[in-house]
């Protein structure tokens, strides 16, 4: 199994095999300073870690979609269980929607516009903080145009403006990359006569790089901005060292692996804090090339949703636990794994060894990977039935409207009890490994 040692692209928490001491970070929930217009600290929890009763998420297709936002949701779930089960999480992404206003020509109807709906929004759900990403459409595909970018500007201004007003904090989000070599559009030159989605500009990542300069500018009524940009831009030039026909899903529109890299972004940019590995309950036992563990609760990080070994370990992406090996392990080339817990028959699985580690997150099979991912598939779950209902409780002008969705009141009270039982799926239990030399 070919395996590919990167340099770390932005600050994911290194791990330890000794007990992590956490301490959250305090954010503030509502003060303005008044000159410079910056949101500034007042004690509290983080807003992500139950210091928010409502999180919201506004945004084009690729929020509609969700997935990142089920990611983001299933890390801080596993963090802290109870303190993230009481807090109400609403994806309001809408495919086609601009926060500019614009739409063009070609597109099959006007794309709708965030400010036509943000009031209803607003007044039927009162978020307590919003997470923003627009952008990708709202250049409309064509090349720079100062026009469209100050449309953009004028939109996100306004857009800011009302969730202060609502008491939300906001938390604007560059667009993601235009990735050209994945588009299956009729990709144009500068000078071509139409641009539009079905016919992108050629070097529309770009525009769309500029746009996301100006939102990390951003000061003035933003509790925090995050560069979803540039790691994903990373991220497609290191899978594409390993996989030159490296698909980014369609260009536009991420796949599981970059919804994944944009949620460990938001983690990143807010600094919440990630322990990576849980603590031993008692030091490892080693004899020779065996290691036998203890820990006192299960991994509360993402789960190994995409195990390919260049994305984990020391890669830049890396959000799963690994194990330092012993001296008399550390010149394999792989070593098996077999979880053991009271009651239940042991279960084994081999992993590639990395720098003298092995990465826990390469063995998705075992019991303790399987339980982080039934957070996900739980919240995901819960994500893809609540996100229709309320979309179309608040009212939207796209002309597809969801049918056969539940009223609200009933979608968010299913949601709650998914909630719920997220928190008891994610409640750290202790279980134990045994590390050995994998079989030739």
């Amino acid at each position: 199994m070919k395996t590919t040692l990167r340099p770390r692209l932005f600050r994911i928490r290194e791990i330890a095999l000794i007990p992590l001491i956490i301490s959250l970070l305090c954010f503030q929930l509502r003060a303005v300073d008044e000159v410079s217009g910056e949101v500034e600290a007042e004690a509290g929890p983080h807003p992500l870690l139950g210091g928010a009763e409502r999180v919201l998420f506004l945004g084009d297709s690729i929020t509609q979609n969700g997935r990142y936002i089920a990611y983001l949701h299933t890390a801080l779930m596993l963090l802290e269980p109870e303190a993230v089960a009481g807090v109400e999480w609403l994806n309001l992404g809408l495919s086609s929607e601009t926060a500019s206003g614009l739409s063009e020509d070609s597109h099959p109807f006007p794309r709708p516009h965030v400010l036509d709906r943000v009031d209803s929004v607003l007044e039927h759900f009162q978020p307590q903080i919003t997470f923003v990403c627009y952008g990708m459409n709202d250049a409309i595909y064509h090349p720079r145009d100062e026009e469209r970018f100050e449309a953009y500007r004028s939109g996100i201004r306004q857009l800011v403006e009302k969730l202060n007003e609502a008491g939300s904090l906001v938390v604007l989000m560059t667009p993601p990359p235009f990735d050209a070599a994945s588009s299956p559009g009729d990709l144009q030159p500068a000078d071509a006569a139409e641009f539009g989605y079905q016919k992108p500009y050629r070097g529309y990542s770009e525009v769309l790089q500029e746009l996301g300069w100006w939102i990390l500018s951003q000061h003035e009524g933003v509790f925090a901005t995050v560069d979803l940009y540039e790691p994903l831009v990373r991220f497609i030039e290191i899978a594409r060292e390993d996989d030159a026909d490296f698909k980014f899903g369609d260009g536009v529109h991420p796949g599981p692996d970059g919804h994944l890299v944009m949620a460990l972004s938001i983690l990143d940019a807010l600094d919440v804090p990630l322990p990576e590995m849980p603590a031993l309950a008692v030091p490892p036992a080693v004899d020779g090339r065996t290691m036998q563990l203890a820990f006192a609760s299960s991994p509360r990080t993402l789960p190994p949703f995409h195990p390919w070994p260049t994305y984990w370990d020391l890669s830049p992406f890396s959000s799963g636990p690994e194990l330092m090996l012993p001296e008399g392990l550390q010149d394999l080339a792989a070593v098996t794994l077999t979880e053991t817990r009271e009651g239940q028959e042991p279960v084994s699985a081999t992993v590639p060894v990395v720098r003298q580690r092995a990465a826990l997150d390469l063995a998705p099979g075992l019991p303790v990977n399987q339980r982080r991912v039934a957070v996900f598939e739980t919240l995901w779950q819960m994500h893809q039935a609540l996100s229709p209902a309320a979309r179309e409780a608040a009212g939207h002008t796209h002309v597809n409207k969801a049918r056969d969705v539940p009223p609200i009141d009933e979608a968010r009270a299913t949601a709650a009890e998914q909630r719920r039982q997220a928190a008891t799926q994610a409640a750290p239990i202790p279980f134990n490994l045994v590390v050995t030399p994998a079989e030739p």
